[in-house]
This record gives structure tokens, sequence and C-alpha cells, in this order.
């Protein structure tokens, strides 16, 4: 997995200045006992946090990050308790950041309610979230987002990131139940793989969603803007085989120097705009589970795409599914 981080290091500068963030120091605090919270200071662990039976207070988390840092060095904070709660009943988080964090891997967080919690902006980098009742990561409603990279999301039961404003880059997000990435607002991925998440790979509930350099497969839908004039772009990426729409979007759709093949539904359909394939773009072999009176095409568009922009689909039908465009290459 590759590992580009000055986008990082600019952001984590930005929040070093806005937040008054501790800087690295030798005098870190040492996380030792689960419960812990660190209040604008650094903080690292130095073995294995296993918090299987231990008695939370009410809201509580592992470990509480506010305005601070946790670096894990390789280690993990866990639990295997499935009936982990704190006095008022509610289930516990892994990392909760009041309202900002940063977190630096190696390390992996496992087996909470939400892995990580964030209230305002969370910076994460090469750890892994596994296994959350609900969510990898959350933020709703935090007003602030989260930049994730080198990081591994996988087997958390609802989502594997649900937040406001998401930016993933060089990570894999795997095999969670509802959504790999569930964002409200604008959402960015670059260089990852969204693999086998149930209900859909990529969304944004209100706004668009960005791929750059990114396989998305196996998901029930690959990637999808919900919004009223939501979009999608795609550049150099594949959305293949997932078993809905590959491609679903209430605006436009853009695709450069990508492939969308072989998805159950729809390949791309704009609801509200149009679809352009430019550079070497093909949207083949779509509509795998259609058939009789609910018919697919690899282009559904409410507005005509241009012949130019759309010389590699197999089929092309406009929004109210009665007739064709006629302007797709055939096989």
């Amino acid at each position: 997995m590759r590992t580009h981080r000055p986008w990082l290091a600019i952001l984590t500068a930005v929040l070093l200045c806005s937040a008054s963030w501790p800087e690295r120091t030798e005098g870190a605090v040492e996380v030792t006992s689960c419960g812990t919270t660190v209040v604008t200071d650094n903080a690292y662990l130095s073995g294995n946090l296993d918090c299987t039976g231990h008695p939370f207070e009410m809201f509580g988390a592992a470990v509480t990050l506010r305005n601070s840092r946790l670096d894990l060095r390789g280690f993990s904070i866990v639990t295997t308790d499935p009936d982990i709660f704190d006095l008022n009943g509610d289930g516990i988080t892994g990392v909760l950041c009041e309202p900002n964090c940063l977190i630096d891997g190696p390390g992996t967080i496992s087996g909470f309610e939400n892995g990580i919690f964030y209230l305002g902006t969370a910076v994460v980098s090469e750890v892994t979230v596994a296994n959350s009742w609900f969510d990898g990561i959350v933020g709703w409603n935090s007003g602030g987002g989260l930049w994730l990279s080198g990081s591994t999301i996988v087997d958390n039961k609802r989502s594997g990131l649900r937040t406001e404003y998401a930016r993933v880059r060089d990570s894999t997000i795997a095999r969670n139940g509802f959504a790999g990435v569930s964002g409200a607002w604008q959402v960015k991925v670059s260089g990852s793989t969204i693999v086998d998440n149930g209900h859909v790979g990529i969304s944004s509930s209100m706004s668009n969603v960005g791929v750059l350099d990114s396989q998305v497969t196996g998901n029930g839908t690959g990637v999808a803007a919900y919004g009223l004039r939501g979009s999608v772009w795609l550049k150099n990426s594949r959305v293949e085989d997932n078993g809905d729409w590959g491609i679903r979007a209430h605006g436009e759709i853009n695709l450069r120097d990508s492939i969308v093949d072989g998805n159950g539904g729809d390949g791309a359909s704009a609801e509200g705009g149009r679809v352009r394939l430019r550079g070497n773009s093909s949207v083949r072999g779509n509509g795998t589970i259609c058939a009789g009176t609910s018919p697919c095409a690899d282009v559904v568009s409410v507005r005509p795409p241009a012949k130019a922009d759309t010389a590699s689909c197999d089929t092309s039908l406009t929004s109210d599914r009665t007739s064709t465009w006629g302007i797709c290459s055939a096989d």
C-alpha cells in the first residue's frame, strides 16, 4: 500500500495552529489503562490496551483525546466483551475525540460500539479499525471532517466510515455491513480499495463524490451521490462487479480513463444530468441482474450524452427507460 503524506503534514500543521495542539515531546503521556483522558497533549501506547470487563463510567471510551494526539506505536486498543456498556447502558467507544484528534499508527482499534468517534475533526493514519458493533469511524453532525490515510477499515457491522466530510487516501475499506464510506457532504477517495461492503461502497447523501486511482468492487451499489445535484467523477478508477448500480447520481457523472463493468444494475445512471466519458473510458457489460419489464443499461441519462463522450458503451437509455439515445457502440 502506498503512503503519500504531504497533504497530511499540511493538514496537521493547520490543526496544530488552529486548535493549540501540543508539539511532539519526550514528555508525552503514557496510556496504560482503559478510561484514560488526554487533554491538549501527546500520548502513546507502550503495550496492548485490553478493555474487556473494564467498568466504564457514563459516556465511556477506552481513550478520550481532547485536542490531543495518540501514537499507537504498533499496539492495539481492544475489547472482546460483547456486552461492554457504561453506567448509562450505552456502548463504549474505542477512541473519543473531543472535538479534534490525531491518531497515528501502526495499530489497531477493535471490538467497540464505534472504533473512533470524533466531534470535530479527526486525522487518522495507518490504523486498522475493525469489528465495531456500529461504525468503524463516525463523525456525524460534527461540523468537521475526517482525513484518513494508509488505513484498513474492515468488518464493522454498519459502516466503515460515517462522516460529514471525508478524505480517504491509500486505504482499504472492506466487508462493512452497510456502507464502506458514507458521507453527508463531499467525499473524496484516492489510491484506495473499496470492496465487499453491503449496501454501497462510497456515497454522499447531499453532495458530490470524487474517486481517483481506486478500485470499487463487490459492493451493493458501487458509487452513489444522492443529493439533489450530487455528481460523481472518476479518474483512472474501476467500478466493477457490484451487485446493483455501478454509479448512481442525481447530477452528472464524469468518467476519465475509467472502467465501469459487470455491475448488476445500470452501469452509470445520471438521474438529473449527463454522463460524460473522456479519455480511455468504457461502460460495458452492466445490467447482469436485469430482465423483462425492468431494463438496465450501461448509460442512463436525462440529458443526451454527446456521441464523442460515449463511444465505448453497450446500451443507453433515457431516464424514463422507454427509449434509447442510440449513441453507444456495440461490443
